[in-house]
């Protein structure tokens, strides 16, 4: 192996980055994008639910209980005198939910027995549907905990239990904490592949791929300059990426920073060695930026956990998650800022990541033509 080839071949590379715009626009404007696209256009968080209030009881308990939903700052109330106009307003999407307070609810609470009220939510988007029965409860459980004026009612309710509840790695519950962090590995992925995506592809329709192959350069010293170019211009953007999130969103870090770049370059390496395979087997650009598409981005998005639990996958799902790196990374990210620095799960995502890159660049090897006889 040739090293002085090697570093032709990488000055010859960092010239034509420099004068392809595209190659900045992917490893520094598209990410910022992608940043700005997952820091503030996708929220997990609830924050306020606007609910319906049907009281046909209308006693002074059941006024008391409906003004805590009202003074809960997760509630928007709206009162209803008819059960039909709250199913109106629901049918409509005025509201997420209705609770109803029946006429025998103060005879029940007065003959010491467990008072019944109903939530009816809608079920078009069930993880708000959840949050507002969930919010609900919550409130007239804490209303009869405070409010508890006789054993009876206090064993039907629980008053006698009294449940501390402490969050830890993020104690704000701020979805943002975790999806900037995990952002990262589709950042780096579409950044990563569809960059080197295009690298074969555009020297086979500029024709000089077949005059790189009538020359003494050798496969491997091909792939490596390939490989070592694209990985200082995608770790470039990673340093971006992170500064932006660590500098520019205040997102709080806890772990290594040693750590953290040890994971970011070997997860960048699967995504220059996922592009440069799809560039190698399939010689058009257009080919080429489709399929880094369909097999670095969807995955990475549907697969990683940032999005969807994998745990509450399908078997063959969770199977087929574990051969996508993004899985690893994220992991790895998320718990380096939010947690900490766990050696344990991060030196086994290590080893996965380090896996798939070294089983990704023999596949490269394998169908990189080194002759122009070969292809």
């Amino acid at each position: 192996m040739n090293y002085n080839i090697i570093f032709a071949l990488i000055k010859k590379e960092v010239k034509e980055i420099k004068k392809d715009f595209s190659s900045i626009l992917i490893a520094f404007i598209m990410p910022l994008m992608l940043l700005f696209l997952f820091g503030f256009g996708i929220n997990f968080d609830t924050n306020t639910v606007k609910i319906g209030i049907v009281d046909f009881d209308n006693t002074e308990i059941s006024r008391d209980i409906s003004q805590s939903l009202v003074n809960s700052k997760y509630l928007d109330c709206q009162f209803y005198k008819t059960i039909n106009s709250a199913n109106s307003d629901l049918a409509a999407g005025k509201i997420r939910g209705y609770t109803v307070f029946p006429v025998n609810f103060i005879k029940e609470f007065k003959k010491n027995k467990a008072p019944k009220i109903q939530i009816v939510t809608d079920g078009t988007e069930p993880n708000t549907a959840k949050f507002v029965s969930s919010y609900i409860q919550g409130a007239v459980g804490s209303w009869f905990s405070y409010k508890n004026k006789s054993s009876a009612i206090g064993k039907n309710y629980g008053a006698e239990i009294r449940s501390i509840v402490r969050t830890w790695y993020n104690p704000s519950l701020k979805s943002r904490y975790f999806i900037l962090p995990g952002s990262l590995s589709i950042i780096m992925t579409m950044t990563g592949t569809v960059l080197t995506a295009l690298v074969v592809a555009k020297e086979w329709e500029r024709g000089t791929m077949e005059a790189l192959l009538t020359t003494e350069v050798t496969k491997y010293e091909f792939v490596l300059s390939k490989y070592i170019s694209y990985f200082i211009l995608g770790f470039l953007s990673i340093s971006f990426c992170l500064f932006v999130i660590i500098v520019i969103a205040r997102i709080p870090f806890y772990g290594s920073y040693l750590w953290l770049v040890l994971t970011s370059a070997l997860f960048m390496l699967n995504g220059i060695g996922i592009g440069m395979l799809i560039s190698t087997l399939f010689k058009e650009q257009f080919a080429s930026s489709q399929m880094a598409g369909s097999i670095g981005f969807m995955p990475s998005m549907m697969l990683s956990g940032l999005i969807y639990e994998i745990d509450s996958t399908p078997a063959f799902i969770k199977i087929l998650s574990y051969i996508v790196p993004a899985k690893y990374y994220v992991s790895s990210s998320t718990s380096l800022f939010l947690s900490g620095t766990i050696t344990k799960t991060l030196v086994i995502n290590s080893i996965y990541m380090a896996f798939f890159a070294i089983f990704i660049f023999i596949l490269i090897l394998k169908f990189t033509k080194e002759r122009i006889e070969e292809c």
